[in-house]
C-alpha cells in the first residue's frame, strides 16, 4: 500500500513539472536546443516599413551598423561625426530575424557595415545552429553590398545572474571562437569585444544596466576600439 501511495505521488509531482515545463516555455527553448523543432520566421512588417522608407529617401550611409539591441543601443552618429552612419540596431533581434531584413542594408547602399547579434539565438537554440545562421548571416551581407567592408563583432559577455537565464558565458566564448574562424576563412575582419567588458569570467558589472545591455558611456570603449576602422576618408 505504502509503495503503492508513494508511486502515485510520483506520478502527480512528474506530471505538474511538465505541465509547468510546458506553461513557462521551457519546453520549445529545450526543443530547440537539441535542434527538434525550428524557430519560427514570421513576417516582419516594420521592418519592411523601415525598408521602404529608406530606399524611397535614397539615402547612402557610410557606415551602417547592423545587429539586436546591442547595436541600437550605441549613438555611432554622435562618436562619428564626420562619417553617415545609420544605426539598424533592433532590439529582440534574432539571427534569423537579421536575415529576414538584411535587404535594409542593402537599401542604404553602405561603404563599411559592422555586424553584431547572436545573443538572443544562444537563448533557445544549440550553438551549432546559431553558428550556422551566423555563417548565412555573413554570407547574405556580403551578397547585399559586395563593394562593402564587411566587419564582424564578438559577443559581450553577460553577468552571472544572466547565465541561467540565457547562456553560459562559457557558451559565449565558444561561439565567439567559431563566428571569428568563419569570418576569417570569408574575408571578413573580426573585432574582439569580449575582454573589454569581462571581469572574472563574466560582465563587468561597472558597465551594465542589467548584465546584458551597456550603460551609454560604456559605448565609448566600443568606439575606441573601431575607431580606426570607422574612419572613412572624404574627398572632396
Amino acid at each position: 500500500m505504502y509503495t503503492v501511495i508513494i508511486t502515485i505521488i510520483a506520478i502527480i509531482s512528474v506530471s505538474l513539472f511538465v505541465l509547468l515545463f510546458i506553461k513557462v516555455g521551457m519546453l520549445s527553448k529545450f526543443l530547440f536546443k537539441l535542434g527538434f523543432i525550428k524557430q519560427k520566421s514570421n513576417l516582419n512588417w516594420s521592418a519592411f516599413s523601415w525598408e521602404s522608407c529608406l530606399k524611397k529617401l535614397e539615402y547612402s550611409a557610410d557606415v551602417v551598423f547592423f545587429g539586436d539591441s546591442i547595436i541600437r543601443g550605441g549613438d555611432f552618429h554622435k562618436a562619428f561625426k564626420d562619417q553617415i552612419i545609420i544605426n539598424l540596431g533592433s532590439s529582440g533581434d534574432t539571427l534569423s530575424a537579421m536575415l529576414r531584413r538584411v535587404s535594409m542594408v542593402e537599401a542604404v547602399n553602405p561603404k563599411k557595415i559592422f555586424f553584431l547579434g547572436g545573443i538572443n539565438g544562444l537563448s533557445n537554440m544549440n550553438i551549432k545552429k546559431c553558428v550556422e545562421q551566423y555563417s548565412e548571416l555573413m554570407d547574405a551581407l556580403k551578397r547585399s553590398a559586395p563593394d562593402a567592408q564587411i566587419y564582424v563583432h564578438s559577443l559581450l559577455p553577460i553577468s552571472k545572474s544572466k547565465e541561467k537565464k540565457i547562456c553560459s558565458n562559457k557558451t559565449i566564448r565558444e561561439f565567439n571562437e567559431r563566428i571569428k574562424n568563419i569570418a576569417v576563412e570569408k574575408g571578413l575582419t573580426f573585432i574582439d569585444l569580449y575582454p573589454l567588458y569581462e571581469k572574472d569570467g563574466s560582465m563587468n558589472p561597472e558597465w551594465t544596466v542589467d548584465g546584458l545591455h551597456l550603460k551609454s558611456e560604456a559605448y565609448g570603449i566600443w568606439f575606441d576600439k573601431i575607431r580606426e576602422y570607422v574612419c572613412i576618408e572624404k574627398s572632396y
